[in-house]
């Protein structure tokens, strides 16, 4: 097997997406007593409430709302702090902006392979790599659910939903607070797009140049490989064990044939012709049970790991 039937190469995707803290609003309410503050709470849950049914496709649900008790020491002692988190826009509009970030990461998991995962406490990220042939199809899609954010913003600068803040803010001024702002804007997904490429024919070019520049290029290659590799397994996987308690169907081989040319694309040639075609050929055995074991498939993998 040759090493160049194993690279890697597209766009790495460096992506931002908006987040719903953008049709929040934070007020302090630190002045109130603590029978004012819940008496505030429980009025603004119920005008949420109403301004949520108002705009609700489907039956709204009643809102929690992030009311939080801080305490702070200072010279002259302890401080309690009173918050209110919320957005004092119809829900709607927060469970549309969610869907979109949503259909937004099925665009990424339909076009890119993911290279690594990087995880430190909550905070998760991941790292996405496109091919060079499916970057157009993923900008495309990119434009239409920035058209949709347009959309959104359209309607949260509509008349009525001015009035909904009218509302907001006349109960507010009951208790000497105001809205911090008024405006409110979705900002739009934005991509940015790095070309790349781990291949052994560049880690060659090297070798004659700097031996030592040679070898710190053909590590990281042989990282980022092994784990576009593992990627792929771990979606590799589901698909057989699915198919294997029951007869094989369309679908479990159309997922193998979009894996394959995923791999494809990415440069991963000896996967796609080595491990994924063949399965691929079992499945099409119609009406039976297959049964591929998993030792075939690890020593595949296997396979493809030492000739990096």
């Amino acid at each position: 097997m040759r090493k160049e039937e194993l690279r890697i190469e597209g766009f790495l995707v460096d992506g931002y997406v908006p987040s719903e803290a953008q049709l929040q609003v934070s007020i302090d309410a630190t002045h109130l007593t603590p029978q004012k503050y819940s008496e505030l709470v429980r009025e603004l849950q119920d005008i949420l409430h109403e301004i949520d049914e108002d705009f609700a496709k489907r039956q709204a649900r009643m809102r929690r709302l992030d009311a939080k008790y801080r305490r702070i020491e200072t010279p002259s002692g302890p401080q309690r702090t009173r918050h209110i988190k919320f957005t004092p826009l119809p829900m709607r509009f927060t469970n549309e902006l969610k869907y979109i970030k949503t259909k937004y990461y099925w665009v990424l998991d339909e076009h890119c392979l993911v290279l690594q995962r990087m995880a430190r406490g909550q905070w998760e990220r991941n790292l996405y790599l496109v091919p060079y042939e499916r970057a157009e199809a993923l900008a495309k899609e990119v434009e239409n659910l920035n058209r949709e954010i347009d959309e959104l913003n359209s309607e949260i600068s509509s008349p009525s939903v001015k009035k909904c803040l009218d509302r907001v803010e006349g109960l507010l001024a009951k208790y000497d607070l105001k809205l911090p702002f008024r405006e409110f804007r979705v900002e739009s997904i934005r991509v940015g797009l790095t070309a790349v490429k781990f291949d052994y024919s560049i880690v060659e070019e090297w070798a004659e140049k700097s031996p030592s520049v040679a070898a710190l290029l053909d590590n990281k290659r042989r990282e980022v490989v092994e784990q576009a590799i593992k990627a792929f397994t771990e979606k590799i996987k589901p698909i057989i064990d699915e198919a294997a308690k029951k007869a094989a169907e369309e679908k479990h081989v159309e997922a193998l044939n979009k894996l394959r040319s995923l791999a494809e694309s990415v440069g991963l040639y000896a996967l796609a012709n080595t491990v994924i075609a063949p399965l691929i050929n079992t499945l099409t055995k119609a009406g039976e049970k297959v049964s591929i074991e998993p030792k075939w498939l690890d020593s595949r993998i296997r396979g493809l790991l030492k000739s990096l």
